[in-house]
């Protein structure tokens, strides 16, 4: 008996062994998996317990972690010699690196915008930038950003109303126009998750027309930033902590608590907030006035409905808590932020009015 728990116990160590070690994003939300036999990965949603996609890849893949601003997955492919980025939104290829010999590990460069891939030896075979998806040689990160001049940035901080500006006679597309031309900013910082941002920017490029369903709802984008983005040559970051899974569940649940007896008190209290932050907004100003916008008085009533959205229903909505996405938005900014340290850049932050009362310092 004890031999044959003996054999067994070591077949169980072999097989997992063998199993593939999933990457999973920093929210919990997606996970992937590696499928050796066949070349592809799995994707899983976490929250709502789906798979969304077994994506082809290439042969022999292996998981080499997520880019720092979880646009791709990186996946060393031992059969074809490559390093492969699989999209996180769409989850198909979006560049193949090509390699000498057959890669080993990926490690992220001190200034978290090359990877290094390295073969059996140790050495680094190829540095990938991660923006561009390219091989760019070899470069010595440590000393990748001396040199700056340390100069403060400027950021400018923008609240938008998304479909109104369409309609709005006083925070029309054409005010989000004279905005960013008076700005003139370096650096755009969008309410677009990253991983979107590759796809809609080559549609537009390509038609000058967006389909990519999360930034074609966005008007100040769509029909402001991608067409100025040529002739003013600012860059554009897409910094949002949005997910689909992360929406879909957030919505059912809520619709969940809405009509459950037990949670009616909650559900009530959260009502009667709503009705008071649209009290105090009407009685402020127009609600697409930008001059009443951009004031802390209307920050605050806008806190009126969120702070009690917050406290009774955060710890159950997974990423969709207030605080939770906006703790996700902010850690994108952030990212970004730290980059261009020193510049003496001016940067512009565009977010839905209601996230400057997170984001901005009461």
């Amino acid at each position: 008996m004890a031999a044959t728990i003996a054999m067994i116990a070591a077949a169980a160590l072999r097989l997992l062994a063998q199993a593939p070690t999933p990457v999973v994003t920093a929210d919990g939300v997606l996970e992937f998996v590696a499928n050796a036999a066949d070349g592809t990965v799995t994707v899983t949603d976490r929250l709502n317990r789906t798979t969304l996609s077994r994506s082809l890849v290439c042969p022999g893949p292996s998981l080499a972690g997520l880019t720092p601003d979880e646009v791709a997955v990186m996946v060393l492919c031992a059969g074809s010699n490559e390093l492969v980025f699989l999209n996180t939104a769409a989850f198909d290829v979006t560049a193949r690196v090509a390699l000498a010999a057959r890669p080993v590990s990926v490690v992220i460069a001190g200034d978290g915008r090359h990877a290094e891939v390295r073969g059996s030896g140790g050495g680094t075979m190829a540095l990938v930038a991660l923006e561009s998806q390219r091989q760019v040689g070899r470069i010595d990160s440590r000393t990748m950003g001396a040199g700056r001049a340390g100069r403060p940035n400027e950021l400018v901080f923008l609240g938008m109303i998304h479909g109104e500006h369409r309609t709005s006679q006083r925070f029309g597309l054409d005010v989000v126009r004279r905005l960013v031309d008076a700005i003139a900013p370096d650096y755009w910082l969008t309410e677009i998750p990253a991983n979107r941002l590759a796809r809609a920017s080559e549609e537009f490029a390509r038609t000058g027309a967006i389909a990519e369903p999360r930034v074609s709802r966005f008007p100040e984008y769509v029909d402001v930033l991608f067409p100025l983005s040529r002739p003013m040559r600012f860059t554009v970051y897409g910094t949002a902590g949005w997910n689909h899974p992360m929406d879909r569940f957030r919505r059912e649940r809520l619709a969940a608590i809405s009509s459950d007896a037990r949670r009616s008190g909650d559900w009530r209290a959260y009502q009667a907030s709503v009705a008071e932050s649209d009290r105090q907004l009407a009685a402020g100003g127009a609600g697409d006035d930008p001059r009443w916008i951009h004031t802390d008085a209307y920050d605050a009533a806008q806190r009126v409905q969120l702070d009690v959205y917050n406290a009774r229903f955060d710890g159950e909505l997974g990423t969709g808590g207030w605080d939770t996405i906006n703790r996700a938005h902010f850690a994108n900014i952030t990212r970004v932020l730290d980059r261009h340290r020193g510049e003496g850049a001016r940067i512009l932050i565009t977010y839905g009015a209601g996230h400057k009362s997170w984001m901005l310092p009461r």
